[in-house]
């Protein structure tokens, strides 16, 4: 089978949410409307880079990138509450990490969004760790992941810690950190 869906049901909500392995045309729409609404620099991130028009959204898909969808509703078509994207990225040259890493094995990245009613109901661990997993599957291990976020964003930072992702920056001068984390055996789908 080559379809990847997944149900999340936060606890003591009566709503559900649904993983879809792509995006569609009206939920790119969706991602351009809520980038183009959110007011919180930390939140947005680099999307604005990425996601304030059609045309930057373009641009970024021709990296290449695994995306999964979060949805309203079993059918791929549901209204988007959330993205993950992962693919490869060279490891960001910096002089302050904690320790030696191998710009060839730190060789992956993700970024991962929540929007709208799915905010708020616990589902981010879930969500994050399901895509990993999708994602890692596919790969050959052993491989690493390395992150960069706003050093501000304490919530991203004790999220992706949760994820076993580790600290191993100080703040550049743009505030970002960047963490890592390795897989090694593989993961339980």
């Amino acid at each position: 089978m080559n379809r990847f869906e997944v149900a999340i049901r936060p606890e003591g909500v009566n709503e559900s949410f649904y993983i879809h392995p792509a995006i569609t045309s009206s939920q790119i729409e969706q991602l351009i409307a809520f980038t183009q609404s959110e007011t919180d620099p930390v939140k947005l991130g680099r999307d604005g880079q990425r996601f304030m028009s059609r045309e930057q959204y373009e641009e970024w898909s021709k990296k290449g990138r695994t995306i999964y969808t979060l949805t309203d509703n079993i059918d791929a078509e549901g209204r988007l509450k959330g993205i993950f994207w992962a693919g490869e990225k060279e490891l960001p040259d910096r002089a302050d990490y904690s320790e030696s890493l191998d710009p060839n094995f730190y060789r992956h990245t993700y970024a991962f969004r929540l929007y709208d009613s799915a905010r708020g109901k616990g589902i981010s661990h879930s969500v994050l760790s399901t895509c990993i997993d999708e994602y890692v599957s596919k790969l050959s291990l052993p491989v690493g992941f390395w992150l960069e976020t706003s050093g501000a964003n304490e919530v991203a930072i004790h999220m992706d810690e949760k994820q076993g992702f580790r600290v191993v920056s100080g703040k550049n001068d743009q505030g970002l950190v960047t963490l890592v984390r390795e897989y090694a055996m593989p993961l339980k789908i």
